[in-house]
C-alpha cells in the first residue's frame, strides 16, 4: 500500500512540476482533472477517474458544469471531490469579475464580447450584467443586475438607469446568456429597445447588448438586431 502511494504521489508531483514550468499548455483535460483531483482523492489513481469524468461528461466544461449528484455517480468520486470539481467555475467567474474591472476600455465588439463571456463560466440560469462606461467608453464597473431561469431573465430598466446614474455612466452595455445558441430573440430586442429609451431620457447611450452562448457571442448592434428596436444616435 504505501508504495503503491508512493507511485502516485510521484507522478501526481511530476505533474505539478509540469505545471509549474509550463503552465497549462500541453496538458490534456483528463490531466487537469489529475491534478485537481490529487487534492481530494489521496490515495488511488486519478488517472482512470478523470478519463472516465471525460468519458461521462464530454471535456473539462462538461465536468465542471455537471450537478455534484452526477458527478457523485462516478466510482470513486465522493461528496468532496464533487464540491472541489463544483466550486472551480465559481471562482473563476469571480475571478474575471474582480481582474476586469476598471482596466478595460469598451472600444470593440472584439473585446465586449471576450470580456463578457467570462462572466458566464459555469452558468446554467440566464443572467443579466449591465458594464457601465464613462465618455471614452472606459470600463467604471461591471455587475450582474439580474438572473432568471435556465431559458429565460428579465431586463428590469430602472435599477440600471439607477445604477447608470449612480456612477456618472455616459454609456451603458448589457449581456445575457443563452444555453442553445446566441441568437438574439424578438423579446431581447423588444426589452432592449425599453431600456434604450429609459437610459436615453437620463442622458446616457445604450451601447450593445451582447447575447452570449458558451464561447460564441453575439452583438445585437452590429447583426442588424439594434437597428429594430433601438433608435441609434
Amino acid at each position: 500500500m504505501s508504495n503503491q502511494k508512493s507511485v502516485h504521489d510521484g507522478h501526481r508531483e511530476r505533474l505539478r512540476q509540469r505545471y509549474l514550468q509550463n503552465g497549462i499548455e500541453g496538458f490534456s483535460d483528463h490531466e487537469l482533472l489529475e491534478l485537481i483531483l490529487g487534492y481530494s482523492i489521496s490515495r488511488k489513481d486519478t488517472n482512470p477517474i478523470g478519463h472516465e469524468l471525460i468519458d461521462r461528461f464530454g471535456d473539462l466544461r462538461g465536468v465542471m458544469e455537471a450537478e455534484p449528484q452526477d458527478l457523485v455517480a462516478v466510482d470513486n468520486v465522493g461528496d468532496y471531490t464533487a464540491f472541489l470539481l463544483h466550486l472551480l467555475p465559481g471562482i473563476a467567474r469571480r475571478y474575471y469579475e474582480e481582474s476586469g474591472n476598471g482596466q478595460l476600455c469598451f472600444s470593440n465588439t472584439e473585446r465586449m464580447i471576450d470580456f463578457f463571456t467570462r462572466r458566464f463560466v459555469g452558468s446554467k440560469n440566464e443572467c443579466l450584467y449591465a458594464a457601465f462606461l464613462d465618455e471614452n467608453y472606459n470600463l467604471i464597473y461591471c455587475e450582474k443586475q439580474f438572473e432568471g431561469s435556465v431559458n429565460s431573465v428579465e431586463i428590469h430598466s430602472i435599477k440600471i438607469v439607477k445604477a447608470a446614474q449612480r456612477s456618472g455612466s455616459s454609456y451603458v452595455v448589457i449581456a445575457h446568456n443563452h444555453n442553445t445558441d446566441s441568437n438574439p430573440s424578438t423579446q431581447d430586442g423588444r426589452a432592449t429597445g425599453l431600456l434604450a429609451k429609459s437610459l436615453d431620457r437620463g442622458g446616457i447611450q445604450l451601447l450593445d447588448h451582447i447575447v452570449i452562448c458558451g464561447n460564441q457571442g453575439t452583438s445585437m448592434k452590429e447583426s442588424g438586431h439594434f437597428a429594430q428596436f433601438v433608435d441609434i444616435r
